[in-house]
């Protein structure tokens, strides 16, 4: 094997202290389990507010807590066979996840969309701020009840046409006029491994 294919997947997931934060260690756990090997570096960053700046302290128990959130993930995940590391400092959300991404080497970064990493930062411009300066690739994990403000909920009919067809026909009768533009094709009933000899 070349050293490429050796090394491992570096991810950086940036992770803040509010209910995003678990969702967005499960995702990065699963990215890891489909990547192997596979290095996980998971970050907290502790910001200061307008009367207060951070101290040793502050960074030392963030550390802890993210450490603790991170075990009990892998724990409640079955164990991981990434190498994991946990990271926690000071400073401005955005500008440590990029550092940290540049000192790791790391292919991609992943955040959660409502909430950035700590305090202010919940506002959602830390994922906006990443994909616009970031260079490595980064993820965006949706919360739970996210919904899409464009088109609302799958028509019912629709839903229906697509599971009846196994996806042949994607729209009902109703909205068939409305996207003809379109398309869709099964290419293969099931997924074929690399290296199996077999084309698509």
């Amino acid at each position: 094997m070349s050293d490429i294919q050796d090394r491992p997947a570096r991810i950086v997931v940036g992770v803040d202290d509010s209910e995003m934060g678990r969702v967005v260690i499960e995702h990065a756990l699963d990215l890891a389990a489909r990547h192997q090997p596979a290095e996980l570096h998971f970050l907290r960053v502790v910001t200061g507010g307008l009367w207060r700046r951070p101290h040793d302290e502050d960074v030392d128990r963030a550390h802890d807590a993210l450490a603790r959130e991170v075990r009990a993930a892998i724990d409640d995940f079955g164990g991981t066979r990434a190498r994991v590391r946990i990271h926690a400092c000071a400073g401005d959300p955005v500008d440590e996840v990029e550092v940290l991404a540049e000192d790791v080497g790391a292919e991609l970064i992943v955040v959660g969309r409502h909430g950035g990493l700590k305090g202010a930062a919940r506002l959602g411009s830390v994922p906006q701020q990443l994909l616009e300066q970031a260079h490595a690739s980064v993820m965006v994990i949706q919360p739970d009840v996210y919904e899409a403000s464009t088109s609302g909920p799958v028509c019912p009919e629709c839903a229906a046409v697509r599971a009846e067809s196994a996806g042949n026909q994607w729209f009902c009768t109703r909205h068939a006029d409305d996207r003809p533009w379109r398309s869709t094709q099964l290419m293969t009933e099931s997924f074929i491994p690399m290296g199996s000899g077999q084309m698509l």
